[in-house]
């Protein structure tokens, strides 16, 4: 086995819930390693919208997702991370070459589920499966890969939706008679359907997905730990926080001036096991945000860990660093080669660990 597979599988047996966060792009998978999380998912629903602004409903390819998997490692390769194979992209060939392609990029685990492919469009189409046959065969054939390429799998079923919850736990007891490693019930409607469909797991890692969006049963961390998940994935939490901060600085830079109490607070603090349910939608440990003033800035990766960002003056080239204090929120400017104070009519906030600032004029 693989080391990073070898790694998430001792991961998942620790006795605790891990909180898996999921993306779609380079600076999504860098943050997540920067906020200090040890596995991740790369999300082809975060994925289909940022590359395409599009849901997802098989218009990636399996081209630019494999670009994505490869972009998402190696922006951190300290993570342990769950790719997102979908059904395969078609027959169990395909779903093989998934699998190994994935692999050679790095990722610890692969998703495989049993929807149909294509899927049909139109309401209830996105939740269609594949007989329970063809599912266990889909299943094979990953396991198979898996185990040549020294990685693990995640056998998803989607059937608890289309065709309701015994022939999901049918299909869960299936897959892990097939080998697979890490499990998935999709939508259990109740705590006693989550808890049925751990017990089919057979003592192997159960695992749960919290979206904004779902409407299945999705109590807190801490109470998903209580009844026996061992991993938590917030597939969309980082798209949806992105989403709203580039909207809120381009109505910044719409205004061209910005008004200290129109910017949100941002708290933070990566989703813990203890926090339960209020935590969930502060998924992002640290965010940097710029509104522009009269002078056009090119910012550059902001290392908010250390809480510096450095940005430089596109017309004289200069480089400035603003420093925010973690315990005390004071700020200020460095000088740049030459010995000159920078000064730059510029709105910055960085928000860090113990800081919960409103922007601050440079």
């Amino acid at each position: 086995m693989r080391p990073h597979a070898a790694a998430l599988k001792a991961l998942l047996h620790e006795p605790r819930l891990q909180i898996m966060p999921g993306c779609g792009d380079g600076m999504g998978a860098h943050l997540i390693e920067e906020a200090g999380f040890r596995t991740g998912f790369i999300s082809g629903s975060s994925i289909s919208a940022m590359r395409l602004a599009m849901p997802d409903m098989d218009l990636v390819s399996f081209g630019e997702m494999a670009d994505a998997v490869e972009t998402c490692i190696a922006a951190a390769p300290n993570v342990l991370w769950l790719a997102d194979g979908d059904t395969g992209h078609g027959n169990a060939l395909a779903v093989q070459k998934v699998i190994r392609t994935y692999a050679r990029r790095g990722a610890a685990a692969v998703l495989i589920e049993d929807k149909i492919w294509p899927r049909p469009l139109g309401h209830g189409g996105a939740k269609l499966v594949i007989e329970r046959d063809a599912a266990v065969l889909r299943c094979r054939a990953a396991v198979e890969a898996c185990r040549d390429e020294g990685i693990l799998l995640l056998a998803r079923t989607d059937a608890r939706v289309s065709r309701g919850f015994d022939e999901a736990l049918a299909r869960i007891q299936a897959f892990v008679a097939e080998g697979a490693h890490i499990l998935f019930l999709d939508s259990p409607q109740s705590e006693d359907e989550m808890r049925a469909g751990i017990a089919a797991c057979n003592g192997r890692p159960a695992l749960a997905v919290t979206s904004p969006a779902g409407k299945h049963f999705m109590p807190g961390n801490a109470e998903l730990e209580r009844i026996g998940i061992r991993i938590v994935v917030y597939p969309q939490d980082i798209l949806a926080a992105s989403v709203q901060a580039i909207r809120a600085a381009l109505g910044g830079g719409q205004r061209r001036s910005v008004r200290t109490s129109t910017w949100p607070r941002t708290r933070a603090g990566p989703i813990r096991a203890d926090l339960g349910a209020a935590s969930r939608s502060r998924l992002a440990e640290s965010t940097a945000i710029a509104a522009i003033g009269w002078q056009r800035i090119l910012l550059r990766p902001a290392r908010v860990s250390t809480g510096r960002m450095h940005f430089c003056d596109s017309a004289e080239a200069i480089s400035a660093r603003a420093v925010v204090g973690r315990a005390s929120g004071a700020w200020s400017l460095s000088r740049n080669a030459s010995g000159r104070r920078v000064r730059a009519k510029t709105i910055v906030a960085i928000a860090s660990p113990g800081c919960d600032q409103h922007p601050t004029e440079a």
